[in-house]
């Protein structure tokens, strides 16, 4: 009998480290696959079309990120709307003031930075900060939880 309690208290605490993540994002508001609705650029609306408003970005608990931008693509006159590419990378929650960390892409080519994320029921606000030139810009995005 003491063997048997022995061999399950080893097994239940080996169990409860391998699940142990430092990172667990496993609850976070972010997670699920979200679609795109309206884009600012200093809190002005910018026209976006219909098939941009197409584009997804997904978030796995896994730490990946999956996005799917979508555009007119195909010679002129006979455009489609579609993804030109998937873009996929990695995203952190740094655990402070709505920010994290996104890498897209990988090896040489992988770019990393920090966003903000802001989740308010069923809707996600990305922002970012951009210099041009010496004009400091917020270019946000508004994401529906899909």
């Amino acid at each position: 009998m003491k063997k048997a309690i022995l061999v399950a208290a080893l097994f239940l605490s080996a169990l409860s480290i391998s699940c142990n993540k430092d990172d667990d994002t496993s609850n976070d508001v972010v997670l699920g696959k979200w679609k795109l609705e309206q884009t600012f650029t200093n809190d002005q609306s910018e026209n976006i079309s219909d098939c941009k408003k197409r584009t997804t970005m997904e978030f796995h608990d896994s730490g990946t990120l999956i996005i799917q931008p979508h555009q007119m693509i195909g010679p002129e006159g006979q455009e489609e709307c579609g993804v030109r590419s998937t873009q996929s990378g990695f995203w952190k929650n740094l655990g402070k003031e709505n920010k994290y960390e996104f890498t897209i892409g990988h090896g040489d080519n992988a770019q990393k930075g920090t966003v903000t994320i802001v989740v308010e029921g069923n809707k996600l606000t990305k922002s970012s900060t951009f210099m041009e030139g010496d004009i400091q810009s917020i270019f946000k995005e508004v994401f529906q939880k899909q």
